[in-house]
């Protein structure tokens, strides 16, 4: 059963259809240029980096300190997001792999990263612009959700692994 389950340690494993994971690959393959900074897609960049101050010369010397780190953070979670992607077992109709903390924390990165890029490129700004979305049958669309669910699907999967208070 597709869908990502707690393992203890603070890990989880993620099964997902092969046609998913193909999604995931092509999501990470898109994403790298767009977190890097050498292409931007409807203003992705700025819900990627979002700006810290208003003030522009506090945000200079914000970009200036922690710019960099920033953008290697993204990029690292996203390295080991492909790394794992081509790691685990594939079955006849499943791919599955276990994913320790850090692995999973760079799945919750980069998963987010893709939703915020996607969200730009249909041209989600805000919570009232869900309503608006378009047509459920747009690819865009529909990774979009898929990607959602599977961010849903992490932090539960987390949570679930917390003691009891």
């Amino acid at each position: 059963m597709p869908g990502v389950r707690a393992l203890p340690g603070g890990g989880v494993r993620v099964r997902v259809s092969l046609s998913e994971r193909t999604l995931l690959r092509t999501l990470a393959a898109e994403l790298e240029p767009i977190l890097a900074g050498s292409e931007d897609v409807a203003g992705a960049a700025q819900r990627l980096y979002p700006r810290a101050y208003e003030d522009a010369d506090a945000e200079a010397e914000y970009r200036d300190l922690v710019g960099d780190d920033l953008v290697g953070e993204h990029l690292a979670a996203l390295a080991t997001f492909r790394r794992t992607l081509e790691a685990g077992a594939t079955g006849r109709l499943a791919w599955t792999s276990d994913l320790d903390a850090d692995e999973t924390a760079a799945w919750l990165t980069t998963v987010n990263n893709g939703r915020l890029v996607l969200g730009c490129a249909l041209g989600i700004t805000d919570e009232r612009a869900w309503d608006d979305v378009g047509d459920i049958r747009d690819p865009k669309n529909m990774a979009l959700h898929y990607l959602g669910w599977l961010q849903d699907e992490l932090v539960a999967a987390l949570a679930a692994s917390l003691p009891s208070p």
